[in-house]
């Protein structure tokens, strides 16, 4: 036997490794034949029982393949009666088929996918529907785009929970922003009623010494020395009553003069309140305007309008007042806001002030910039102070901690601070400590663009 001849038994081994390893082959390709039968198992049932509106479609978009929920929203009876044909056979007029081909080219174009794209669908019998589509690239083994995938989502619920959502916040806004203007025309009224009470008691003064003046006896005096015209001398010489006339005119003159310096200061003290009455009925004339009008204005007169709001009670509270300004630009801004949240601020500094009931109560006010682009307004009192868990929490709606609050007027501060894209918050180191309540606005200055 030569030395290139093969033996049987190396014949017989060589086969049974060609039988192994085409067993091998055979083995795996079944396998893949398993994964690809269950694959397809659970692609189908995902496609025959998912809500979602499901689709597979070629480069020219055509169907490849599409879900039960699809079919039956095309009205097709079976999903495989849409293999071949275009949202054109289905949507007319053609306008909705043309932007659905037009995003699916672009994505087989570019690769690029569609993510939630909301969609808004005006139904027969009038009802609104909405749906979210997401389309991307399907691709073969290389890389390369051979179709899309896309999915349609029904998201009506979602959209009127949304609706209904937004309905309720712009109730509760406006139910806040009136609460807020209450508070502004409460702070009013309770001033305006307290200068009112001055005025009552400087009316009521000067009646009284206009009934009680003594002035009237110089009527009486005319009348005695028209009776004695004809006789004066004798009079004056001789009658008792007339000896003593100069002696009375000067002691009338002294008592005409003092009533007439005290009544003056009374009438001075009157009109410095009426014209104060009419001050604080101009500052919220000045503020009671359509909300969300920009105007130029200067901070620091800003805070001065909500001090001169609040009219002299802080004076009669005994508050001492302490003004740190910053010099800052005019700016641009929707003073009615600014203001409302300013006044709400200046009426807790009061009623925490008293009921601290310290020896010396302190309210300071601040404007500081921050940096190039905010400012910073600031209302600091010595008061009660807040306890730590509720530092956050009087800004909800309906919350307060006072007596007789409603729990409004941070809440509308809040929401109002947010429609500035501002920022409101208090800070207060515990209850005795006192508190301080903080605006932050960014600044834009008159020009109308913001700094920085």
């Amino acid at each position: 036997m030569k030395m290139d001849s093969i033996t049987q038994k190396e014949f017989d081994s060589s086969a049974e490794e060609r039988i192994a390893r085409l067993s091998a082959k055979v083995f795996e390709l079944t396998e893949a034949n398993r994964s690809l039968a269950n694959t397809q198992m659970l692609v189908e049932a995902m496609l025959n029982n998912i809500p979602d509106r499901i689709y597979f479609k070629d480069t020219q978009s055509r169907f490849v393949k599409i879900s039960k929920a699809l079919a039956e929203r095309l009205g097709l009876s079976h999903p495989d009666d849409a293999i071949g044909k275009t949202d054109f056979d289905f949507f007319h007029p053609a306008e909705k088929a043309r932007e659905f081909y037009e995003d699916e080219q672009r994505i087989i174009k570019t690769g690029e996918p569609l993510i939630n794209k909301t969609e808004k669908k005006v139904l027969p019998n009038g009802d609104i529907a909405w749906t979210s589509t997401t389309k991307v690239p399907l691709r073969n083994r290389e890389g390369a785009v051979v179709g899309i995938v896309g999915i349609n989502r029904d998201i009506t619920e979602l959209k009127v929970a949304e609706q209904k959502i937004e309905a309720i916040h712009r109730e509760l806004r406006e139910a806040s922003r009136q609460a807020g203007m209450a508070e502004v025309a409460t702070g009013v009224l309770h001033n305006v009623g307290n200068v009112l009470n001055s005025v009552n008691v400087a009316a009521g003064v000067l009646s009284d010494r206009l009934n009680n003046s003594k002035a009237a006896g110089v009527s009486k005096l005319s009348k005695l020395l028209t009776e004695r015209q004809n006789d004066l001398s004798t009079f004056f010489a001789e009658d008792e009553r007339g000896r003593q006339v100069p002696a009375y005119l000067k002691q009338l003159s002294e008592h005409i003069e003092k009533e007439q310096a005290d009544m003056r200061k009374e009438l001075h003290e009157l009109v410095m309140n009426v014209e104060h009455i009419k001050e604080i009925v101009a500052t919220q004339q000045n503020y009671a305007r359509v909300l969300g009008v920009a105007e130029v204005v200067d901070l620091s007169e800003v805070m001065e309008d909500a001090i001169r709001i609040h009219g002299g009670s802080y004076e009669r509270h005994a508050i001492k007042l302490i003004r740190e300004y910053d010099k800052l630009p005019q700016m641009t801004l929707d003073k009615h806001k600014v203001m409302q949240i300013l006044i709400n601020f200046l009426s807790n500094a009061k009623y925490a002030c008293d009921a601290g009931a310290k020896a010396e109560k302190i309210v300071t006010v601040r404007i500081k910039q921050l940096g190039k682009d905010k400012v910073k307004l600031e209302v600091a009192d010595n008061g009660i102070g807040i306890a730590p868990e509720n530092v956050t929490r009087i800004f909800s709606q309906g919350f307060t901690t006072r007596k007789g609050g409603h729990g409004f007027g941070l809440h509308s501060g809040a929401l109002a601070a947010k429609d500035l894209s501002g920022d409101i918050r208090a800070h207060s180191e515990g209850i005795g400590k006192g508190a301080t309540f903080i605006l932050e606005l960014p600044i834009v200055e008159a020009s109308g663009q913001p700094k920085g």
